[in-house]
């Protein structure tokens, strides 16, 4: 069983922060010339001996009013360029939050299949394909294969108990319950040579037990795979390295 490395995690996007640098250069600027444009109002006159002080003061007021508008800009400025970082960190936190949380699900979903292969692996696969080959060597017919397991209990067994335990597999894949890449790494081969092997046996259960769909989902899946498709996706799927399709 060859599993895929999981593929390292996209680098998290820059998120926008204002400069400490550039906030204090223009405070410091805009209350550095308010209070030059107040010290000019009410002492200008006397300092530089002007005597027409009510004039004086009314360009005071308009150069004042010109930087309180340039202090209201400013904190327009600052609100909007705040709620845009704010916003940013937000939407960071939150596909942080998703990125997370879709590799626990992967997690998840590579234990799952780990464990499903676990539980195929218990049965003796081994001595149901070799009794699988034989019969299928035999070049018996759709009946002939079905009689030829039905005979043999343990064998019949084992057919029925594989070829469920490779159903739910199938059903499992196509849901994104387990992880495709996994299994299909394990099992791609294992899976196309049983489908096609008890191709005749699973049409007489069919015809038998009225179940037209009856291990439909792991003949498509060995459909799908035979072609290095995903089941789930209909995606290509590269080969594995242990099977060369």
């Amino acid at each position: 069983m060859n599993a895929t490395a999981a593929r390292p995690a996209a680098p998290a996007a820059a998120v926008p922060v204002i400069s400490v640098t550039v906030k204090v250069r223009y405070a410091v600027f805009l209350t550095a010339v308010c209070g030059l444009v107040l010290t000019l109002y009410f002492v200008g006159p006397r300092l530089f001996n002007v005597v027409d002080r009510v004039g004086w003061r009314e360009d005071a007021k308009f150069v004042l009013a010109v930087v309180g508008g340039g202090v209201a800009f400013y904190s327009a400025w600052y609100a909007a360029l705040s709620y845009r970082a704010n916003a940013d960190r937000e939407d960071e936190r939150r596909a942080s939050e998703d990125r997370e949380a879709e590799a626990r699900r992967d997690r998840e979903r590579k234990c799952t299949s780990f464990d499903m292969l676990a539980a195929l692996n218990q049965m003796d696969k081994v001595l149901i394909r070799r009794l699988i080959d034989d019969i299928k060597e035999k070049q018996l017919g759709s009946q002939q294969i079905y009689e030829a397991i039905k005979q043999d209990q343990a064998l019949w067994k084992g057919v029925v108990s594989v070829l469920g335990e490779l159903e739910d597999i199938a059903i499992a894949v196509r849901t994104g319950y387990a992880d495709e890449r996994v299994l299909f790494d394990s099992l791609a081969f294992m899976v196309k040579n049983m489908v096609d092997k008890l191709g005749g046996y699973i049409d007489m259960m069919r015809d038998q037990r009225r179940a037209p769909l009856l291990y439909i989902e792991v003949q498509e899946m060995a459909r799908a795979w035979s072609n290095n498709r995903s089941f789930a996706t209909g995606e290509a799927i590269p080969p594995t390295r242990t099977w060369a399709g």
